[in-house]
């Protein structure tokens, strides 16, 4: 697995997925309603992701959001970005063992610090390390998948890697999820595949040289997004943006990508 600076900031790969099939049974499953994004909630008290959900709500949330939640040690999802998660915690990883429970890190660090410790949080050789905020220990699928979203993962195993933690993400219209870095991509990558957007919603990606901000149409094609840079999302149309987002073990088909954009001025 290589780190950031070895891979493109961008990469349209080298396959493609039936949108209009992926998009049809979507609409079919009622995945159109947003009461079930419930993947940034507490929920029932349970610490399953607890210190990356704690973590993303600093960008996910609005400027009014975060008002109201202001000096709350956990806070909850808003309503300007929601995720469907498709994708469960995988016990029989961990069963016996122990580690750091994440309330303690939250009681200890401010948000911020947690970000910076990130890297170690998920790291298993690190003392800090805690399972259930590692991303790559989501790789048990619900009951959500099913129908072609099984095919496009399988797809996904298939031509890039090892697929973890999943989700439907819904960015709503006149919202932005502010620029952050998450971990590595020596740890994990971010495939995307666009299926509700428009014209007016955007992604971008700051390297060490040059900066993209790119609309992503929801055709088929299978992004790979560099999230170990600074990265962020900006939704200035008037409907919803709806991605499928797969944090992925492997990086095949990144050097193979139709199109990939690069920390310089070109791309190729």
């Amino acid at each position: 697995m290589k780190k950031r600076q070895h891979l493109p900031l961008m990469a349209k790969l080298n396959f493609k997925i039936d949108i209009e099939r992926f998009k049809n049974e979507f609409y079919d499953f009622g995945y159109d309603n947003w009461t079930l994004y419930d993947g940034l909630k507490q929920g029932l008290g349970q610490t399953e992701g607890l210190i990356t959900r704690r973590i993303l709500l600093e960008y996910f949330l609005n400027d009014r959001e975060l008002e109201e939640q202001k000096g709350q040690l956990i806070a909850e999802g808003g309503e300007a970005y929601k995720m469907m998660c498709l994708t469960k915690y995988n016990t029989n990883k961990f069963t016996g063992k122990e580690y750091l429970n994440p309330e303690t890190l939250l009681d200890k660090f401010e948000v911020h610090d947690l970000a910076r410790k990130l890297e170690k949080i998920c790291d298993p050789n690190d003392p800090l390390y805690i399972p259930e905020a590692d991303e790559k220990n989501y790789d048990i699928r619900n009951e959500f998948c099913k129908g072609y979203l099984n095919d496009v993962m399988d797809l996904i195993e298939t031509n890039v890697g090892h697929v973890t933690r999943s989700r439907f993400a819904v960015l709503m219209p006149g919202e932005q999820i502010k620029p952050h870095i998450d971990i590595n991509t020596d740890k994990a990558i971010r495939i995307h595949i666009p299926l509700i957007t428009n014209e007016d919603c955007v992604v971008g990606v700051k390297g060490k040289k040059t900066v993209y901000e790119e609309h992503l149409p929801a055709d088929g094609s299978v992004w790979f997004l560099n999230q170990g840079y600074t990265h962020w999302v900006k939704n200035n149309g008037s409907t919803p943006r709806v991605h499928f987002i797969a944090s992925v073990v492997g990086q095949d088909s990144i050097e193979e990508s139709y199109e990939k954009w690069n920390d310089s001025m070109s791309y190729a």
